[in-house]
């Protein structure tokens, strides 16, 4: 079988397996409701939901069928990346699917409240997952993962259960879906999922951190209205506090909070926003605004 073709999307594209994953309880439809929805824990309306290894993307329709606010998917494969983008056409979707290795684009994504990996993270070298995991304690509050009996090789991350417990064995875990039976099943396979929560993230509502500044005022409703950032009157505060500067670094930092501005309005936070024990921000007082300004009721931070 094709990797390109492992996802059926009703697209006519099939192989000799493909009616047999149909009707079998762990392929597609099938996988995401018995091994990823298990793992959700309430309502996901203003959630963000990532994919990783995504294949052509449909867990991402599943995902904003369900509900979540942001839903973001990886792949390295290109063929199956444009076949997704299709099917994401056909179906109207508005997530979002990004090609190219998880390593390369996990800190371009946005913070997730749920993360998955679904038969994906044992395509990665070791030092290559293991890199990965010391970046999602600040990228996901909680990951899913599935565990399966495969061959290994030395130098490839495991898929054999008792070492993703020790890779994720600084994180609680909350939920696990053990092996389904395999009897009279047309396709059956080796496979459990897991789910941890990160003790690092929790999403909070924004009206309970606190700033450590108030000087923003309209200033992302002026850039709305097409106002230059260097008219703004957020700039002129700005300039008159350090004056002393070069005026070309003024201005820069100026265009950085603007790009910045329409990255989270396109994409999200890509960092949580750090705060103390009281929930007092010690980083993230731009996000923060942009939220609020955005019309967002919560957001991921990091209590430190």
């Amino acid at each position: 079988m094709k990797f390109t073709n492992y996802q059926y999307l009703e697209d006519g594209v099939k192989t000799d397996l493909t009616d047999k994953q149909i009707n079998s309880k762990f392929w597609g439809k099938s996988k995401w409701n018995n091994y990823v929805v298990p793992h959700f824990n309430g309502n996901v309306k203003g959630l963000t939901y990532v994919d990783m290894g995504t294949n052509a993307g449909l867990f991402l329709k599943f995902a904003e069928d369900m509900g979540f606010e942001r839903v973001v998917g990886t792949e390295f494969n290109p063929e199956a990346v444009e076949r997704g983008l299709a099917y994401q056409a056909k179906v109207s979707g508005r997530y979002s699917l990004r090609c190219g290795r998880m390593q390369d684009l996990i800190d371009a994504i946005p913070v997730a409240d749920y993360m998955s990996f679904i038969n994906s993270h044992y395509y990665l070298l070791v030092q290559e997952w293991l890199d990965l995991l010391d970046i999602l304690q600040k990228k996901a509050r909680y990951c899913i993962i599935t565990a399966i009996r495969k061959k290994e090789y030395f130098c490839m991350a495991s898929g054999y259960k008792h070492n993703i417990l020790r890779y994720f064995k600084n994180w609680e875990l909350v939920s696990h879906v053990p092996q389904l039976s395999t009897e009279d099943d047309p396709r059956p396979r080796s496979l459990e999922s897991y789910c941890f929560k990160n003790p690092c993230l929790e999403r909070v509502e924004l009206n309970k951190l606190l700033r450590g500044n108030h000087v923003q005022g309209m200033y992302y409703s002026e850039l709305d209205q097409g106002v230059h950032p260097l008219q703004t009157r957020y700039f002129k505060m700005f300039c008159k506090k350090h004056r002393r500067k070069p005026r070309e670094d003024l201005e820069k930092w100026m265009y950085d909070k603007v790009r910045m501005y329409w990255d989270v309005k396109k994409f999200g936070i890509k960092e949580p926003i750090i705060v103390n024990k009281h929930y007092k921000i010690l980083d993230g007082n731009h996000r923060k605004e942009i939220l609020e300004h955005l019309g967002y009721k919560t957001t991921i931070v990091r209590r430190v």
